[in-house]
């Protein structure tokens, strides 16, 4: 697993792809990957658990802290910041870098929005407030995400047939979709494999 300082660095030298702004959607968000150095562990990531809300697609998943841009956000970081600080009460430095932007959901129903991934380093472990939008949070060691021993199947029911997705699990925890395809991404720079959907 990478130690602390070859996870720094490789974010830095990252230039992610993004989506030239003609070809972007109305609808944007951005996230933020809160890590830190851990104990005995070894580095920690936070994720949040949706709370439970009719109409939300995403209600009850495991997520990043984060959401959709608003007209008064000057960037895309902002958003990932200010979402954050809403979220989970926690005030974030300067982003270290990005992640390569990802084009919408793959639900169909969901309509097209562009999501840009930041990756922020914290020395210690801040203290999470959770607000009404979110039901959990938990700190996952990153060892246990890219271990195959976690890696699961995540089944959703359409109406007329079923899909499996892969996704990993820890403490209860079922991380699938979205949040999945953001930590293959991330993963790959640190030559740390997810599976494939």
């Amino acid at each position: 697993m990478s130690s602390f300082d070859e996870i720094t660095s490789a974010i830095r030298r990252y230039q992610p792809q993004v989506i030239p702004e003609a070809e972007r959607p109305e609808r944007q968000a951005s996230v933020a990957l809160i890590l830190h150095p851990g104990g005995e562990s070894g580095t920690e990531i936070l994720l949040i658990e949706r709370a439970h809300r009719e109409g939300d697609p995403w209600s009850g998943d495991m997520a990043f802290p984060g959401g959709r841009r608003q007209t008064s956000d000057p960037t895309l970081e902002h958003t990932a910041s200010r979402e954050t600080h809403e979220e989970v009460g926690v005030k974030l430095p300067a982003a270290l870098g990005g992640l390569d932007d990802i084009h919408g959901s793959r639900n169909p129903g969901i309509p097209p929005f562009l999501l840009r991934p930041y990756v922020y380093l914290v020395p210690e472990r801040p203290q999470v407030t959770p607000n009404y939008e979110v039901q959990s949070t938990v700190w996952i060691p990153l060892n246990r995400i890219y271990d195959p021993e976690s890696w699961t199947d995540y089944v959703v029911h359409f109406e007329e047939r079923q899909q499996r997705f892969p996704a990993f699990g820890y403490q209860g925890y079922t991380v699938w979709g979205l949040t999945f395809r953001v930590l293959r991404n991330f993963g790959a720079l640190l030559d740390l494999e997810l599976p494939e959907s």
